[in-house]
């Protein structure tokens, strides 16, 4: 890598408003994008100090752009979170997506031996790109290739009628962070960091839990994650009612 110039750097806060204005321009399906961005320059906003110091390594990403004049030609970005629980989102609008697959490939800014996690949308070409970009490293046996993540939509004047009815034997309540644990145990992806992931969700982004009024147990939840979208709904198994 000594020899290769970056071909990444990080996003100006000018930069990500142009990102952002491009994605929103492609709404509803770029929604994930949106939020993502969108989140990042919240968070970076929010914490400070010790409060950032002590936040989950998966919030604290940095979005990064081409390391060239007109970085923001294709909306390609990667954003990257730090060492301890790498989780990298990468997208572009560029057909076929070179200028992306170029950046995966000679960047230095993924830590590709710390196992990073790549949350990435439903088009192939990207795709086929993160394959080869990983098959090259001589890795691709050695790592799990899923695809599990949708997102749903509706318009907010929709969303603004539903209703909902709670079983008499729960009520529903905010989440705190001491609630984590509960959560992180139940999680069936469970990870080493996964409970610092959670405390930071819970307390910066927010989530809901159903909980018996008989003995306060915590029977359901449902959390906003690091996209910025519902990203977990976990249901105790015991739980009849709900």
């Amino acid at each position: 890598m000594n020899n290769v110039i970056e071909p990444l750097r990080p996003a100006t806060p000018a930069e990500i408003d142009q990102l952002v204005n491009i994605y929103e321009q492609l709404l509803p399906e770029s929604i994930q994008f949106v939020s993502i961005l969108q989140d990042i320059v919240r968070i970076k906003a929010t914490l400070h100090g010790t409060a950032l110091e002590q936040a989950s390594h998966r919030f604290r990403k940095t979005i990064y752009v081409p390391n060239k004049t007109h970085s923001i030609q294709f909306g390609t970005f990667l954003a990257i979170g730090m060492d301890e629980d790498i989780f990298v989102m990468v997208n572009t609008l560029e057909q076929p997506p070179s200028e992306l697959e170029d950046a995966m490939r000679k960047t230095s800014y993924i830590k590709w031996h710390l196992n990073p996690m790549f949350v990435i949308g439903g088009d192939n070409g990207i795709r086929e790109s993160l394959y080869k970009v990983v098959d090259e490293r001589g890795i691709l046996h050695s790592i799990t290739l899923t695809s599990d993540c949708i997102n749903y939509w509706m318009h907010r004047e929709t969303a603004a009628t539903l209703s909902y009815d709670v079983p008499d034997d729960v009520e529903l309540k905010p989440l705190h962070v001491e609630h984590a644990k509960t959560i992180d145990d139940l999680w069936p992806h469970k990870y080493n960091v996964s409970l610092r992931y959670f405390e930071t969700v819970i307390q910066y982004n927010g989530g809901l839990g159903l909980f018996d009024k008989n003995d306060g147990q915590l029977v359901a939840c449902v959390i906003k994650n690091d996209h910025d979208g519902i990203g977990l709904v976990l249901l105790q198994s015991a739980s009849k009612s709900v």
